[in-house]
């Protein structure tokens, strides 16, 4: 059996985390819950985890300021990210793909939506 693929949440919102984090268990993903930007970086370098779901709006750090830092570390530049934000001015979402990010979904997002761009860029 194949191990499971890990995914880490950063989403400052619990109830929408503990959502993100459920529904990414029953399809099979290994999943990791931060808070805020600062414990998602710390989460990132502790798991290596396979692709990165991230709030850009988070006290402490917010998401540009995660992928900047996860793309300086040579252990999790290579980590896929996903934006998902209720920000959804074009030069916001301009700025989280000249970044880095693989996607910018904006909330609410269309569940099969996210599954469909986890599935997608989710690395080996």
């Amino acid at each position: 059996m194949l191990p499971m693929k890990k995914v880490l949440v950063i989403e400052d919102n619990d109830a929408l985390r503990r959502d993100l984090l459920e529904i990414l268990s029953l399809e099979a993903y290994e999943v990791i819950g931060a808070t805020n930007g600062r414990d998602g970086i710390l989460l990132a370098e502790k798991h290596e985890p396979h692709l990165i779901i991230c709030d850009v709006n988070m006290p402490v750090l917010n998401g540009f300021g995660v992928i900047a830092a996860l793309q300086q570390n040579r252990q999790t530049a290579s980590i896929p990210v996903i934006f998902l934000s209720a920000r959804y001015e074009q030069d916001t979402v301009n700025r989280g793909v000249q970044l880095g990010a693989i996607a910018y979904l904006t909330k609410p997002f269309i569940l099969s939506e996210l599954l469909e761009t986890i599935g997608i860029h989710i690395r080996d």
